[in-house]
């Protein structure tokens, strides 16, 4: 008898194991949808508003495009590599992610390039960089971390505040220093919205959101 039902138990598995892979690839499909849709509007957003300074300036109207286009490339191409790293592997290295947009941040605050009233990007040759770019991928990778590590603990308020807590203030007091409202507020809703769907008690979520949106209305004052 046990010899007649391993195989049919694993052929179930391996059916649910392709079920599964099936409605991972529909997602994923769901998911680019409106990136590709935003790609292409902002690409022919930036066509209509730097053609005619593109020709002045250039003597090119598409010169602007062009090269948007090279970083939508790119982008494109990091967006393949991101997908095809095991979600297991940024798990693991999650800390050292989220130091390293700290990092980027404090750099920014420290020896930036001011322009406008803020002091958000690094000038490294002729590349501009702007590290709040990458908090965004960072908090979305240790919160998910943290998260699913402390998933039986976040209804204890010290494993809420730290790192959960404590990693989003942390990331909006650099970016408000800046400052730069739209990531911090961007950067807060992604958060709250990853806590509503987690463990984690909703008192401490309004909490935690009451104190942002103080935070960003002083800040806007």
């Amino acid at each position: 008898m046990a010899t007649s039902v391993t195989p049919i138990a694993r052929a179930r598995a391996i059916r649910r194991a392709r079920e599964a892979a099936r409605a991972a690839d529909r997602n994923s499909v769901l998911l680019l949808l409106p990136v590709i849709t935003l790609l292409v509007v902002g690409l022919g957003a930036i066509l209509s508003a730097s053609s005619v300074v593109a020709r002045l300036e250039r003597g090119d109207q598409f010169f602007y495009f062009k090269r948007q286009v090279v970083y939508a490339v790119l982008g494109i191409g990091a967006l393949v590599l991101g997908a095809r790293i095991p979600y297991r592997l940024y798990k693991r290295f999650s800390g050292l992610i989220f130091a390293a947009s700290i990092v980027g941040l404090a750099v920014t605050l420290a020896i930036g390039t001011e322009g406008g009233g803020s002091r958000r990007w690094i000038e490294v040759g002729t590349v501009t960089l702007q590290a709040s770019e990458f908090s965004k991928f960072a908090i979305v990778v240790f919160l998910a971390a943290a998260l699913s590590r402390k998933e039986r603990y976040l209804g204890s308020f010290l494993h809420f505040f730290w790192p959960v807590a404590g990693s989003l203030g942390l990331t909006a007091t650099l970016l408000l220093l800046e400052p730069d409202l739209g990531t911090t507020i961007l950067i807060a809703a992604t958060g709250v919205a990853m806590l509503v769907a987690s463990t984690t008690p909703l008192r401490y979520v309004f909490g935690a959101a009451s104190l942002g949106t103080a935070a960003a209305l002083v800040s806007v004052l």
